[in-house]
């Protein structure tokens, strides 16, 4: 994965910001955590005050896309080399009276901490979040009957249970399982996110205006139909 989308990259080294020459390497790690690496020229950095130990960041522009630490930084002719790396190992859960499967550490802790009322700012902790990627999110819905696939906009309104039934396979039998399988009309959306709480709080607004479109239009055309005849 390349960051650099057409924005100026920087990265600060302690208290010091120098812009990266090209584009920057990143990547998420097996676990917990994720790595950057990119170059700088030696000029910019040689005589300033750079704490190569101290914690890293990189930006685009005024957004910060990758926080952690320098691992390593490799002189190359004009340039240096920087290995920026945020691997903490975030694997331990305990859950008390929660019941988690197939959801990593990192992700739970993200999201019960948030689900406690703190804010995603209170949670910048190096190698907690993935960097951002596709998520796919499926939700039931009810009262809505449809002959086949609808599309409006990045929402799928569908009656196909298959793409239901994968998601559910692997968890346990319950009266949640059942009533989500029984829905027999799903709505899914495609959203950028680091985590699957977070995929959940951008796609439900989308899901929702999607369906409220999809109503809106078919009281319409009744309206209209009943003019007709």
């Amino acid at each position: 994965m390349s960051e650099g989308g057409g924005g100026a990259l920087t990265v600060r080294l302690g208290t010091h910001v120098v812009p990266v020459d090209g584009a920057l390497e990143t990547g998420n790690r097996t676990g917990a955590g994720s790595y950057a690496n990119g170059k700088v020229r030696v000029s910019e950095v040689s005589g300033q005050p750079a704490e190569y130990r101290g914690n890293a960041a990189a930006h685009e522009d005024s957004t910060q896309i990758y926080s952690g630490w320098v691992v390593k930084a490799t002189p190359s002719g004009s340039e240096l080399c920087l290995q920026l790396d945020n691997g903490l190992v975030l694997e331990e859960l305990v859950g008390g009276s929660a019941e988690l499967r197939w959801m990593p550490g990192a992700e739970a802790i993200w999201s019960v901490a948030q689900w406690g009322g703190l804010r995603p700012e209170q949670l910048h902790v190096h190698g907690l979040a993935a960097l951002p990627d596709q998520v796919l999110v499926l939700v039931p819905v009810e009262g809505l009957v449809l002959n086949g696939e609808l599309k409006l906009g990045p929402v799928t309104l569908t009656t196909d249970p298959s793409l239901a039934a994968a998601g559910l396979a692997p968890l346990t039998d319950s009266p949640r399982k059942e009533s989500f399988a029984a829905a027999g009309t799903w709505a899914d959306v495609v959203v950028e996110a680091t985590m699957l709480y977070q995929a959940e709080l951008r796609a439900l607004p989308r899901i929702q205006a999607a369906i409220a479109h999809s109503a809106e239009f078919a009281r319409s055309f009744r309206s209209e139909f009943a003019t007709l005849f």
